[in-house]
């Protein structure tokens, strides 16, 4: 029985799509200036120079905060521009034996051996046919809830998670 998704990608679904890769440095690179910017606070208050005392401090942490989402939603948006499979429907469709991805551009065909790890997001998988390259598939793509279960029993089956 094979599994159908097809869809055309949005910036946003490539922006969720990653998440699962990023949250990680996002959290920490957050935190790193959530720090700073609690530093100048508090060494500002302690000389009592006023929150002014170390300005230069505050845009650092800011801009550590703000820059990786940013970042990531700019790169998502890039990549939607610039990639032709991207800008046109998309079709997945999951058997037994793999995946089949078919585009405007290009299709392939993956088997489960090939599979390197998968990952799972609230809104998408990332098949990764390396360590390094995933490929991503929302989950609004499929056609109910029930697909979405059937393409996560043949990965948990058939692939190794990371």
């Amino acid at each position: 029985m094979a599994i159908h998704a097809e869809g055309k990608f949005t910036t946003m679904d490539v922006f969720r799509g990653g998440w699962p890769v990023v949250r990680i440095s996002i959290l920490i690179v957050s935190i790193i200036g959530l720090a700073i910017v609690v530093q100048a606070v508090v060494l500002s208050l302690a000389e009592k120079r006023g929150p002014w005392g170390n300005w230069y401090a505050f845009p650092v942490g800011i801009f550590l905060i703000l820059h990786m989402w940013f970042f990531v939603f700019y790169r998502a948006r890039r990549q939607i521009k610039q990639s032709p499979n991207l800008q046109a429907p998309v079709q997945y469709d999951f058997d037994e034996g793999g995946y089949r991805m078919t585009a405007s551009h290009s299709n392939s065909d993956t088997k489960w051996s090939a599979i390197a790890k998968w990952k799972e997001g609230k809104h998408a998988f990332i098949i990764y046919a390396n360590v390094n390259f995933g490929n991503i598939i929302p989950k609004r793509f499929f056609q109910n809830a029930a697909d979405v279960e059937a393409v996560r029993s043949l990965l948990k089956a058939h692939a190794k998670k990371k």
